[in-house]
């Protein structure tokens, strides 16, 4: 199977790399391409970037796609490193614009169309969001684009209806479509996150550099709910505490703040829920992030 468009190039369509990420998801990462070789995007180039699986992933993706360009790693770096694997080999070819997908969504054949058209509208915005649905419940709205986030407090999260773009405090790295230019004024992922958040930092640096974010209102992707965590729920709120503790240490005034704030969010929900491994890790994780945050004040102080 091709996966590029069949349809005749547009002139002066801008060129477009899109980049999956994929760490033992073989049967998620198929389902992906398959939908991304359905796309009426005419420019396309598409990278598959693997972070170290041990699924023989490899194998399975060339022999169904075996027009498909693979990128391995060496080891696991987590979702900022693979995906910089993948944007700096895209950008070396002379792109316009970097898509990256997470391996567990389908994408609408007219998604990227509609993000391309609302980037090239506005030579000042950086990078583009979507509407991002429930894969299962595909009339339910999970993602409207990203969302908002207090520094001050900590207070936010994914937003599930429509704002105005400046309202926007981040775009979901699930789907971004980000403009090559501003990638190479700002730089690419902070390698320092290991998964989440890392979109988080890069919109903030984006905006920092006088670029703007946007929501393609008419461009959809389908999301499954936690396909990287099946069964590691534990392992995901320490790495979701973790990311937070160096997002806020990196940008919040008084990192404790938020840092407490969610982590007892966190901690009730789980709670609540009667997850107790989960509700203990979160408590743990979060105590821990406290202590060092007070004793790299301490150390600078000193």
């Amino acid at each position: 199977m091709e996966l590029y468009s069949t349809l005749p190039k547009i002139v002066n369509s801008p060129r477009v790399a899109i980049i999956v990420l994929n760490y033992n998801g073989l049967a998620d990462t198929s389902e992906c391409l398959r939908s991304v070789g359905r796309i009426d995007y005419p420019t396309v180039r598409v990278l598959v970037v693997d972070n170290h699986s041990a699924d023989d992933s490899v194998a399975h993706l060339r022999k169904e796609f075996p027009h498909l360009e693979i990128l391995e790693r060496e080891a696991n770096g987590g979702f900022a490193a693979g995906s910089n694997t993948g944007i700096r080999r895209a950008l070396t070819d002379n792109i316009d614009y970097v898509w990256l997908l997470n391996n567990d969504t389908v994408v609408a054949p007219d998604a990227l169309r509609h993000l391309v058209t609302t980037a090239e509208e506005d030579a000042s915005v950086g990078v583009v969001g979507c509407q991002i649905y429930d894969m299962t419940h595909r009339t339910s709205l999970r993602v409207w684009g990203g969302g908002r986030i207090s520094l001050a407090s900590g207070w936010g999260g994914h937003l599930r209806h429509r704002v105005e773009p400046e309202r926007l405090g981040y775009l979901t790295a699930a789907s971004m479509l980000i403009r090559a230019q501003a990638l190479r004024q700002v730089g690419l992922f902070d390698e320092g996150f290991f998964m989440y958040c890392e979109d988080i930092d890069l919109c903030f640096r984006l905006r920092r550099g006088g670029w703007k974010l946007a929501v393609a209102e008419n461009a959809v992707i389908y999301h499954k709910e936690g396909a990287s965590f099946r069964e590691q729920w534990v392992l995901r709120d320490a790495l979701v505490t973790q990311s937070e503790v160096r997002l806020f240490q990196k940008y919040a005034p008084s990192p404790s703040v938020p840092i407490l704030v969610r982590g007892c969010l966190r901690y009730l929900k789980r709670l609540f829920r009667g997850e107790w491994r989960r509700s203990r890790t979160v408590w743990v994780s979060t105590a821990q992030a406290l202590r060092d945050v007070r004793s790299s004040c301490t150390s600078s102080e000193s």
